[in-house]
């Protein structure tokens, strides 16, 4: 797979494999039941007529699985992943908004399937965008030869995805949403990106903090707030906010800051990651 030089394993170059259909949650539900009762579910294009789906909504479906990394693919089949496991063990329905935090930070996790989100969230640093700016910046920062209609679909796509109170995609039934990570101005046909976010659930959001200083080894706040692919870049968060964010109890160790802004997290215990887990989807 051909991949970008100045982004070496962070992403795959495939642009609009959603075939332009959003990841609506019954569908991402859809398609991981039945990859638990077969693995070679969607190597038959005939399973799709079963639930009337479309060919391309059939593969968008297939596709969203490995981009959330819910799902995992070895020889032509797809295996649920560890996170696949627990998410469903915990939110069967995908109706709970600390499963959409953790399902956007693992989108963008390399290495990400979805470059255009990927090169939007860790790359873009204005706070206004338009769709024609966005999609120049996209084809420029990915320096390869794309059709600008796979952009704007990408571009269109999160948009639906992310855009506060996205009537449209709220007929469909998501979660995204609800992050409030993008909105609108529809007077000026400008959309924004924001940072203000996880008063949903702060587990979920020290969860994704956490798991990227433990596969990144680095534990550094001012890191899992700036670097590439973390997830403060994910979220647009402030290291203020990231503070606040770690300041919590998990399971009787506590998850701080100190003056040298450092999380202590004990990286020894091996059940860090699935306490906080725990944590976020408990009643």
């Amino acid at each position: 797979m051909k991949q970008l030089e100045i982004f070496v394993n962070q992403f795959e170059l495939q642009f609009n494999k959603h075939h332009g259909w959003l990841p609506v949650t019954r569908f991402i539900k859809l398609g991981y039941d039945n990859i638990l009762k077969d693995k070679t579910y969607f190597n038959n294009k005939f399973n799709s007529f079963k639930y009337g789906l479309s060919q391309p909504q059939f593969k968008a479906i297939r596709y969203w699985l490995l981009a959330f990394k819910i799902a995992t693919e070895y020889n032509g089949e797809l295996y649920p992943t560890k996170l696949g496991e627990a998410l469903f063990k915990y939110d069967p329905y995908l109706e709970n908004p600390a499963s959409a935090i953790l399902l956007h930070y693992n989108l963008l996790k390399p290495p990400s399937l979805a470059p255009s989100w990927f090169i939007l969230f860790n790359h873009y640093n204005q706070i206004k965008f338009e769709n024609k700016s966005m999609v120049e910046f996209i084809k420029n920062k990915a320096k390869t030869k794309v059709a600008i209609s796979s952009l704007s679909k990408d571009i269109k796509c999160i948009q639906l995805m992310y855009q506060q109170e996205s009537k449209i995609f709220n007929e469909y039934g998501t979660i995204f949403n609800q992050l409030s990570l993008i909105n609108y101005s529809e007077d000026k046909g400008i959309f924004n990106l924001n940072g203000r976010i996880f008063e949903q659930n702060q587990y979920a959001t020290a969860y994704t903090f956490v798991d990227w200083m433990l596969l990144n080894q680095k534990f550094k706040l001012s890191d899992a707030c700036y670097n590439e692919a973390s997830p403060g870049m994910a979220f647009k968060l402030s290291r203020t906010f990231a503070e606040e964010t770690l300041d919590i109890e998990c399971d009787g160790y506590q998850l701080t800051v100190d003056k040298e802004f450092q999380p202590r997290i004990n990286i020894a215990d091996t059940q860090v990651l699935n306490n906080l887990l725990n944590l976020t989807y408990q009643k």
